[in-house]
């Protein structure tokens, strides 16, 4: 029999068209595939997140079985300068750096503790790791606490370890309050300070006495949290010096002439005290790494909350909402606590009313610039005064 052919064109046409795909119905399917492989992506790399946040807490908690049997032997857990280079393991370090005799790794791996140190399974061997192990004691070794950074941000047991970071894994020891022992920025730990770990606000920094203060991220800067503190207390009667050559050498005034106050308020200083008796440099009494804020730095401040930048450079009372916001439980976490200040006259006045805050800037040989906070007001006063007053200190990241 013969095979009938189409004779028309267009029906042979249609019946072609009718057994392969349309250009439209191909970019559909090229756009399911591709949903589905970025969703297979997806999966997997948080799989493998999530994997590597489970060897971190293996890891920690392997590390601090051995000390727990470390401290059974020497009545303490490792201590001291047993950290890269010089650093103190009251700081704190990475422990990924810690290697040489003497070293944290070494004093574990060289009394059978452990065979070998666990690193971050993202630890890379540079001078600013992203992820690695920190190890930090309290008390003179009677506490430690180990850091891991969780890459989840609701990694569960990150969140459930009884620690102060809800987005890094910490093991402690046994003793009671181990798991309150926060982030110190002293330690350079052979990789970035903890600050480079961490973003501003989830770290303390320590003075040069011991003193930790917490900080706070407030727009594009880095604050410590409480006023400076450092220092030995000298009678309101008596005019400060200018040596910076230990904590000890500097002085500074307690309110009224009594020591709880410093530790409430902080310390009030001198400008020329504050400032080490130089102008070639703003870091001041802060801890290594901070400064004494300039004019022009408090100013970006008072912008980041609100202030306009036509009325920042105004003097006298001005950024209407920026005071109230800078005042202690009132938004911006800068907490300033309004701890009166010591008059030329030896007197000390204002105290839980008023709030000075020396800046590092000059406005004369015998005069600088200061920011003012009031209980009855919702601004912030700019002036100068004599640098002989004495004031809060406040301190700012490089």
């Amino acid at each position: 029999m013969e095979h009938i052919k189409h004779c028309n064109p267009q029906v042979a046409s249609a019946k072609r068209a009718n057994n392969s795909f349309t250009l439209i119905e191909l970019l559909v399917v090229i756009a399911i595939i591709a949903i589905l492989a970025a969703v297979i992506i997806t999966s997997t790399g948080s799989a493998r997140q999530q994997a590597r946040d489970a060897r971190r807490t293996q890891d920690l908690d392997a590390l601090a079985t051995a000390l727990e049997v470390y401290y059974s032997d020497h009545k303490a857990y490792p201590t001291g300068n047993i950290g890269p280079g010089s650093s103190s393991s009251d700081q704190g370090f990475c422990i990924e750096k810690a290697t040489g005799t003497g070293k944290f790794q070494n004093l574990l791996t060289q009394g059978n503790y452990l065979s070998t140190i666990p690193k971050d399974p993202l630890y890379q061997d540079v001078s600013d790791p992203d992820y690695c192990y920190w190890y930090q004691t309290k008390d003179n070794g009677q506490k430690f606490k180990l850091f891991a950074k969780a890459e989840k941000d609701n990694f569960e047991p990150a969140q459930k370890d009884g620690g102060l970071y809800a987005n890094y894994y910490e093991s402690y020891s046994i003793n009671s309050g181990s798991n309150q022992i926060a982030f110190t920025g002293g330690g350079s730990g052979g990789g970035g300070s903890f600050g480079s770990l961490l973003p501003c606000g989830y770290y303390s920094v320590q003075d040069a006495e011991g003193n930790v203060y917490p900080t706070v991220q407030i727009g594009t800067q880095c604050w410590l949290k409480e006023n400076m503190n450092i220092g030995t207390m000298i009678q309101g009667t008596s005019n400060q010096g200018t040596n910076c050559s230990s904590a000890a050498s500097i002085q500074k005034y307690c309110y009224g002439n009594n020591s709880t106050n410093c530790d409430t308020y902080g310390g009030l200083y001198q400008w020329d005290q504050a400032m080490c008796g130089t102008t070639t440099s703003l870091k001041g009494i802060c801890p290594t790494g901070w400064h004494i804020p300039t004019d022009a730095e408090y100013k970006t401040l008072e912008i980041n909350l609100g202030c306009s930048t036509a009325e920042v450079d105004n003097t006298g009372w001005r950024c209407d909402g920026v005071g109230t916001q800078l005042k202690p439980d009132d938004g911006s976490g800068f907490e300033g606590l309004l701890a009166g200040y010591r008059d030329t006259d030896s007197s000390f006045y204002y105290l839980s009313s008023y709030g000075y805050f020396w800046s590092s800037t000059e406005s004369s040989a015998s005069s600088a610039c200061w920011r003012k906070l009031y209980s009855g007001n919702s601004t912030v006063g700019r002036s100068t005064d004599n640098k002989a007053f004495g004031f809060s200190v406040r301190c700012l990241k490089d």
